[in-house]
């Protein structure tokens, strides 16, 4: 579970997980039965948005950056640095 303040969730009807985005810049991956089966770490800051788009996840945070995920590798591919 989290240890801060959720400030973002997103549910993923492909395969019927849920997406959850905190203060401390992670996001967890959520069962249907509400177990944590990953973390997700990229963002210094709070994850403040989270978009679905097929098999990607897309981040936003505090930070100002945007990273794009795999959501079956669970690896980041890309990271949009604020300018």
């Amino acid at each position: 579970a989290h240890t801060c303040e959720i400030v973002s969730v997103l549910a993923n009807p492909l395969d019927f997980t849920y997406f959850s985005g905190a203060n401390d810049g992670s996001i967890k991956i959520w069962t249907q039965d509400l177990e944590c089966i990953a973390t997700l770490k990229g963002h210094k800051q709070a994850v403040s948005c989270l978009v679905l788009d097929g098999y990607f996840l897309f981040s936003g945070s505090e930070d100002g950056r945007i990273v794009m995920w795999d959501t079956s590798s669970r690896q980041q591919l890309r990271v949009l640095e604020k300018h």
